[in-house]
């Protein structure tokens, strides 16, 4: 009877190798649905940005184009998008009242201060030139002292030539066009960042705003194993003044439209 020797267990070259294989597959397939949920959550930010842009344009349109006033609307886009319900007493807390609204109100005009700017892309500076001045202003509260403005009555019978440095006419002058810009934090683990370095690496062709919020991180990165840069989203609105528009600060002139359009 021929004995039966038992030969010693040896391990082959492939040993491990369905292990790795997966190992590597699920890195793919992580990076992949974290790619797609921050994806969605960008989509979802540039799309609240619209109505965020619209209602600071609606507040400026009947307010004579005042920051404050924009600013305003502004505040009331943002506050389902950044405000977070927190516990009081043990049940979430929502309400206009209270710890909630206190501390909504804390981190929008934070967000406002350092990561939303606020740009009007018409009318251009230069229209105030052609058209504007001290006369054609309201007396409210809305206007600045010794503010230039433009005119909004009898628009059907004004002459429809041209500025000569704006190149607009009276009816284009009176059209207030808004975007309003915010840094959304990448949130994802991982993935927020590589997509941060990544747009970092044609940062030339970004604006200042822009490449500050890439280089910024949010606040509530603090204490967090990775951090959270922000990527600027927009939203743009137009809306036919109400009130004669006013010049601001937030006004750009030709030559910036012209870079952002080019």
């Amino acid at each position: 009877m021929r004995a039966c020797i038992q030969q010693p267990y040896q391990l082959s070259k492939q040993s491990g190798a369905a292990l790795a294989e997966t190992f590597v597959v699920l890195m793919i397939f992580f990076a992949m649905a974290g790619g797609a949920i921050q994806m969605a959550y960008l989509y979802q930010a540039k799309s609240h940005m619209g109505y965020v842009a619209f209602l600071a344009a609606r507040q400026g349109a009947i307010r004579g184009s005042s920051l404050k006033a924009m600013e305003a609307g502004i505040r009331a886009g943002m506050l389902p998008m950044i405000s977070k319900p927190i516990a009081d007493g043990g049940a979430p807390q929502t309400s206009l009242t209270g710890t909630w609204w206190a501390t909504a109100k804390a981190d929008i005009e934070d967000e406002l201060e350092e990561n939303i700017e606020l740009t009007i892309l018409n009318p251009v500076a230069e229209a105030f030139n052609d058209f504007g001045g001290p006369e054609h202003c309201l007396a409210t509260d809305d206007y600045a002292a010794n503010a230039v403005c433009i005119p909004i009555d009898n628009l059907a019978g004004r002459r429809p030539g041209r500025g000569r440095t704006s190149n607009l006419n009276p009816q284009e002058a009176t059209l207030l066009r808004v975007r309003v810009k915010y840094g959304v934090p990448l949130v994802v683990p991982v993935i927020g960042p590589i997509i941060a370095e990544f747009l970092s690496l044609n940062s030339f062709t970004l604006s200042d705003f822009d490449r500050k919020m890439l280089e910024s991180e949010s606040q509530s990165d603090q204490g967090l194993l990775f951090p959270q840069p922000r990527i600027a989203v927009e939203g743009v609105a137009t809306i036919r003044m109400q009130t004669p528009p006013q010049l601001t600060s937030a006004n750009i002139s030709l030559a910036e439209l012209r870079r952002l359009v080019h």
